[in-house]
């Protein structure tokens, strides 16, 4: 009997069409206001012709408070107002996605609580860009075992992918559509990244210098999350970095603002008071301060436990449609203690290096920046001689004479009372009688002559700067202390909190008291030490409450001017290589010091100090009085 022949194994027909086989993997990329673009991981089907949406897999949160894993099956990411970019890596079976997931799901999630407490932190801490290339490769390795890496280089996919758009309309600015060049790509003819080459490097710095005042054009290769902010040669200073706070969740939502809001704000401009305001009340009411610093907005919720914190701020938005300054939030005020209430020694007796003299028996007179005390034994620093008709005064910092106004002893009273020097051996120079507002801004009666004159800086204070006019983020300010001598300051933010009667805030606070109507709205001038780095001893420290912030002129850039060999007694070189007259005013009066952060809590190098501003005495009427008296005999 004949074999009967094996018949062949059946043909595997063509998938139905519509059919998942292949995954395109993709690395995506998300804004986050002005930081690090976020990252995750996307597949898409591949025979989708719109590859705008697919399975998404990231980590969520903040690395210092601990990311958490996160799979999302159907992700429209391109759809996303803030989607950046989606770059494609590989192909992926689809028989593969059970432990694609595997891997995912089993690579850590970012956690270092390093960062809350270190800038750069080494060896640097995993974020979610780590945890993308971890599960990549290992994805990778996969596949490699498998037998199953499909090359992209050599699949004819590669073209049609490249041909589909991944991005949205609202991705194209029309105030940047200009600079979007056409006619080069750092992308070559095989879809590699490469540089440009000098062929095109000559033409593009051409154009640049023509038709936008470039100074130089240099061509590094590019490289992701990065912002690029123009400055005007002699006028603008390099914006420096400070990380406070944490982000909400990325799955959360976004807000959205007016239009007019929006137009005010932008990364490296001081929004005015009134869209601080309108953010803060309108979308985190139950917030108690809000800030804007350098590109930040900072939401300062009431201080609660660690895990209470890190449950609240996933719920919380994640960041504000239209606008690239990034969405922060605090466990509680990003200032430090108030200076009434740290415990002695005061910070300006540690080395006991500071100014104590009695310019009164000395001079005949005293002068903005000398030493002031009160009957509570603190020590602060004398503020600007001010009049309203024909009544005249000095500004004091009010909080150094916390316990009469904690027991409400009438304004007027003797142990209002201000020596200037040491109070056991000090002279008497007045009374405080008046308080601007609920700010801490006090007026005392003068009963010895008082110049505007400073002691260390070039010039006398003439006029008072309102708020509305500090708009740029690093310009430069001084204050004279008898704590610290001259010290460079930069315009950094402002900061509205809620206050109670006494202008306290209410961080402090039993229960809430939220509701309009039930706090005071108080604002303050946020600036930092860091422009330039103060190498000198001593620095900012208790002291300098109460000091007169006044405006330096604009700085000198290296192309308008020689730096000097050598020392100068004129000029001096700042962090920021351009040159800033030694020690020059402009006169004009910014704020008054109210308290630094001496324990610097953040993150960064900076520290920041908060300052009352002076619309308080604009409004009242009042006005600087200097008679431009020349430098008093004996002053350096």
């Amino acid at each position: 009997m004949p074999t009967i022949p094996t018949p062949p194994a059946p043909i595997p027909s063509a998938p139905p069409p519509g059919q998942t086989v292949l995954y395109n993997v993709y690395r995506i990329y998300i804004a986050q206001g002005t930081g690090p673009l976020h990252q995750g991981i996307a597949l898409v089907p591949a025979q989708l012709q719109s590859q705008t949406a697919g399975r998404f897999y990231h980590v969520t949160g903040t690395v210092g408070l601990g990311m958490d894993y996160q799979c999302r099956p159907a992700e429209k990411f391109g759809l996303n107002p803030a989607f950046k970019n989606a770059d494609l890596i590989f192909q992926m079976p689809k028989f593969l996605l059970a432990e694609f997931e595997g891997i995912a799901s089993s690579v850590p999630p970012p956690h270092d609580p390093r960062v809350l407490l270190e800038r750069n932190p080494e060896p640097p801490a995993r974020d979610c860009g780590t945890w993308v290339i971890e599960v990549l490769e290992q994805t990778k390795a996969l596949l490699r075992d498998k037998g199953d890496i499909r090359n992209l280089e050599a699949s004819p996919m590669r073209k049609q992918l490249q041909d589909l758009s991944l991005e949205t309309d609202m991705m194209r600015v029309a105030k940047t559509a200009e600079l979007e060049f056409e006619e080069f790509s750092y992308i070559d003819k095989d879809g590699k990244l490469t540089d440009s080459g000098s062929s095109w490097l000559e033409p593009l710095a051409t154009y640049l210098q023509e038709h936008f005042g470039a100074l130089s054009v240099q061509e590094s290769f590019p490289s992701l999350a990065s912002i690029a902010v123009w400055l005007v040669d002699g006028k603008d200073g390099d914006p420096k970095d400070i990380n406070i706070g944490n982000q909400g969740s990325w799955e959360s939502h976004f807000i959205s603002l007016d239009q007019e809001l929006l137009d005010d704000l932008q990364p490296f401009l001081i929004p005015k008071t009134t869209t601080l305001w309108a953010i803060l009340e309108n979308h985190f009411p139950e917030a108690l301060a809000l800030s804007f610093i350098s590109h930040y907005i900072i939401v300062e919720l009431k201080e609660t436990s660690f895990e209470e914190y890190k449950e609240r701020i996933r719920a919380l938005p994640f960041g504000i449609f239209s606008t690239r300054v990034a969405l922060r939030y605090h466990n509680g005020p990003i200032k430090g203690k108030e200076f009434k209430r740290l415990k002695e020694p005061f910070p300006t007796k540690v080395d006991g290096v500071f100014d104590d003299t009695d310019y009164v028996k000395s001079h005949g007179k005293f002068y903005p920046g000398t030493m002031l005390s009160s009957i509570n034994e603190g020590t602060i620093t004398s503020g600007i001689f001010v009049q309203k008709e024909e009544k005249v005064g000095f500004t004091v910092a009010i909080h150094c004479w916390g316990k009469q106004l904690d027991l409400d002893v009438e304004l007027g009273h003797a142990d209002y009372t201000v020596k200037q020097g040491d109070w056991k051996s000090g002279t008497e120079v007045g009374v405080i009688t008046e308080r601007i507002g609920s700010t801490d801004i006090g007026i005392a009666d003068v009963k010895t002559p008082f110049s505007n004159r400073f002691l260390d800086l070039n010039g006398s204070a003439l006029s008072l700067l309102p708020s509305k006019d500090i708009k740029i983020v690093n310009e430069n300010f001084w204050i004279d202390t008898f704590a610290t001598g001259p010290q460079l300051l930069a315009s950094t933010g402002r900061r509205v909190f809620k206050a109670n009667r006494r202008g306290t805030d209410l961080f402090g606070e039993i229960g809430d008291s939220l509701l309009p109507g039930t706090y005071i709205r108080l604002d303050q001038g946020v600036f930092s030490t860091s422009v330039p780095e103060n190498n000198g001893n001593p620095k900012i420290r208790e002291g300098v409450c109460g000091s007169a912030i006044i405006r330096a002129p604009p700085v000198i850039s290296p192309r308008q001017a020689t730096a000097p060999s050598g020392s100068s007694p004129t000029e001096e070189l700042t962090g920021y290589n351009k040159l800033l007259s030694s020690k020059d005013t402009t006169g004009e009066v910014a704020g008054f010091m109210h308290w630094s952060d001496c324990q610097s809590l953040y993150n960064s190098e900076n520290l920041l100090c908060f300052a009352d501003s002076v619309d308080g005495l604009i409004k009242d009427g009042k006005l600087c009085r200097c008679k431009r008296n020349p430098k008093p005999v004996g002053v350096a």
